[in-house]
This record gives C-alpha cells, sequence and structure tokens, in this order.
C-alpha cells in the first residue's frame, strides 16, 4: 500500500516530514530516543495506518524496563496489527560486535510469547559491511534461524 500523504516522522525530539511506502505508525527505537512514554512518534490516524511497531536492536530483544511495554500497550491499543517492525541484536556506530553470528534467531519467539504476545510481523534487517564494520542482523546470517522458523509460532508464507 501506498500513503497518501507522508507521515510525521519523530526523530531526536523533532518532527520532520518523510513519506512512505507503507501505512505504518511506529513508536521509540531500543534506546528510547525520540518519543514520550506510551507516545506514538508518527500516527496519522487509524484510517491511514494498517499496522504499528516498534524497532527493537538489543541482544535480548527487550526495550528496556516500564517503557517499552507503556509503548507496546499504546501501540496495540490502537486496535491495528502490532509487529516488530525491525529487530535484531545490539549493534552500535561501529560494529554488531565478536561473535555476533552467534546471537540466537529464536530470541525472537521467546520475546513474541513472554513480552510481546500480539505481535503479528516482524522484520529482521539485513548484514552488511560498512567502511570495514560489519553488521550481522540477517536471520540468514544467525544462529538457529532454522529453529526459529519451524517454530509453531512463525509463519513464513
Amino acid at each position: 500500500m501506498k500513503a497518501k500523504g507522508s507521515l510525521r516522522r519523530f526523530e531526536n525530539g523533532e518532527h520532520t516530514a518523510g513519506s512512505t511506502e507503507m501505512k505504518q505508525a511506529t513508536a521509540a527505537s531500543r534506546d528510547g530516543r525520540g518519543s514520550k512514554p506510551g507516545h506514538i512518534g508518527s500516527w496519522i490516524g487509524a484510517a491511514e495506518v494498517g499496522d504499528v511497531g516498534i524497532d527493537v536492536y538489543d541482544d535480548d530483544l527487550h526495550l528496556g524496563g516500564d517503557r517499552g511495554l507503556r509503548h507496546y500497550a499504546a501501540l496495540v491499543a490502537t486496535g491495528k496489527p502490532f509487529g516488530m517492525t525491525e529487530f535484531g541484536q545490539y549493534y552500535d556506530v561501529t560494529v554488531t560486535g565478536l561473535g555476533a553470528a552467534s546471537w540466537d534467531a529464536r530470541t525472537l519467539a521467546a520475546r513474541v510469547r513472554d513480552s510481546y504476545p500480539r505481535t503479528a510481523l516482524a522484520a529482521a534487517w539485513y548484514s552488511s559491511v560498512q567502511n570495514a564494520a560489519s553488521y550481522v542482523l540477517a536471520l540468514a546470517d544467525v544462529a538457529h534461524a532454522k529453529e526459529l522458523f519451524e517454530d509453531p509460532l512463525v509463519e513464513t508464507q
């Protein structure tokens, strides 16, 4: 679906205009930048939004404390399908770190079961090398992806 207009994105405390091909609303990222507890950072109205989600880059896929659960609750309360619109292991500005390929992909299913039970979709990012820094995020590049895809919770078709 293509959005009828552009979403207002809330980044680093300021609203900026940005177009999108998906009708989606997001709360804060893993580190909580850009919005207040329970605040939906980009919301153009229920009639215009197809799904809502949170980006989570953390080894345990936790947003951190109550703040993450309040974001989740606010997004679920919209009545729209909830998703981890981007997810993966923690990384900083330089690299995902040594042993990045050993990150356990099954963490996704565990977090959906114990923290985000209304999750309807999840999107893993891709792996890349940029300026000699390695970012290992694709499910095909981390441990236990096959087991994740065989989990009854996961539908891949």
